[in-house]
């Protein structure tokens, strides 16, 4: 995604578990050199469900629980935000 220029659109969902720091620092490290590196090291985790990037910046939805239905609808939000509001749907 990365390499072809595709990163904005790319849904990043972060399931918690014992392994989380681990798996997000691949994942940031997957994006060293890049100009979202800086943002997606700043990224609290704590708390994150899904985090997706615009041309700018890492956007990140969070939620205090972790159920089926909350990352559902975070990955709504992040779904409409990267695709639909910037179009006027």
């Amino acid at each position: 995604m990365i390499a072809r220029g595709h990163v904005e659109e790319l849904l990043i969902v972060l399931p918690g578990g014992a392994n989380l720091d681990t798996r997000w620092g691949q994942v940031v490290r997957s994006f060293s050199g890049t100009a979202w590196h800086g943002h997606l090291l700043s990224v609290d985790i704590r708390f994150a469900l899904v985090v997706y990037c615009t041309r700018r910046s890492a956007v990140v939805i969070r939620s205090a629980l972790r159920s089926a239905r909350h990352y559902a609808a975070a990955a709504d939000l992040a779904i409409y935000d990267m695709y639909c509001r910037h179009a006027g749907v």
